[in-house]
């Protein structure tokens, strides 16, 4: 049975709009899901804060897919994650996002494309950040009127966002986690911000996640009980203190062996048993 054709046809009726470039509408590498939320993060101006919750609440999705929605969207390139930034008061906030408008600078504007543009996944915290884009292109376009208006003047009025403080302690997790241990993924970042945020320090930290690496258990939760009864039961809480007892335990190995290969003494001769 052939396959029934069906015609699309608009509304004429137009409001307050916002305007997506073709390629994402047509991207096949991108799902259904992907391409609303993009549509809703495009349609936010300059220095929008947003929440995982938020999002959560904004749709019928719940907060998995939510996550893995963001995830498709880092992957594919449409939403880059930039640093992580501190509160007045010095506390780990969220992360800078920039949200790309297209990729493709030579689309032709109506044939169907599979591009991907993988990149890297970072993002930490249910706090999800701001987006800072200084050069971004304007694709939020509406039609004048009085509630477009009073929305200018409200956005006029409302404080500049702080600019991005570049987290080196994360970058420094991220960096022992990559080379030690494996390849990150948006989870994974959630995981070490998370474990940032309980236990300071960054060295520290990818060393517990060694030993649970090295031991066949599951990663976070057993790095974390590490980095617990490392604090509770040896006061360690630093990867300086860390290193002094490792080299301390070291030293003592090295004194017992000795000791148990001191060889024999006999007349002033040494025996070989």
């Amino acid at each position: 049975m052939t396959e029934q054709q069906n015609e699309l046809r608009r509304s004429k009726r137009k409001r307050a709009f916002t305007q997506v470039d073709n390629e994402i509408v047509n991207n096949s590498a991108l799902s259904f899901q992907a391409k609303g939320m993009l549509l809703y993060l495009l349609s936010k101006k300059d220095g929008w804060k947003f929440y995982e919750d938020d999002l959560v609440n904004r749709s019928s999705n719940g907060k998995t897919s939510v996550r893995s929605i963001i995830k498709e969207l880092l992957d594919v390139g449409y939403l880059i994650r930039g640093e992580r930034f501190r509160d007045e008061k010095g506390h780990l906030k969220g992360y800078s996002y920039i949200v790309e408008p297209y990729l493709l600078d030579d689309y032709d504007g109506t044939s169907y494309i599979t591009f991907s543009k993988v990149g890297k996944s970072n993002l930490g915290n249910p706090y999800l950040g701001e987006s800072q884009r200084s050069n971004t292109k304007s694709f939020s376009n509406t039609k004048s009127s009085s509630n477009t208006e009073e929305r200018e003047k409200e956005e006029e009025n409302q404080e500049t966002p702080p600019s991005p403080v570049i987290d080196k302690n994360f970058q420094t997790l991220q960096t022992f986690f990559d080379e030690h241990i494996g390849k990150r993924n948006f989870t994974t970042d959630q995981e070490l911000s998370s474990l940032l945020d309980d236990f300071k320090d960054p060295l520290l930290i990818g060393e517990a996640l060694k030993i649970a690496a090295k031991n066949g258990k599951p990663l976070f939760t057993y790095g974390a009980g590490v980095l617990r009864k490392l604090a509770e039961e040896k006061g360690v809480t630093t990867h300086e203190q860390f290193k002094q007892r490792a080299e301390q335990k070291k030293q003592a190995s090295n004194l017992a062996d000795r000791a148990k290969n001191k060889p024999t003494e006999f007349g002033g001769h040494i025996l070989p048993f």
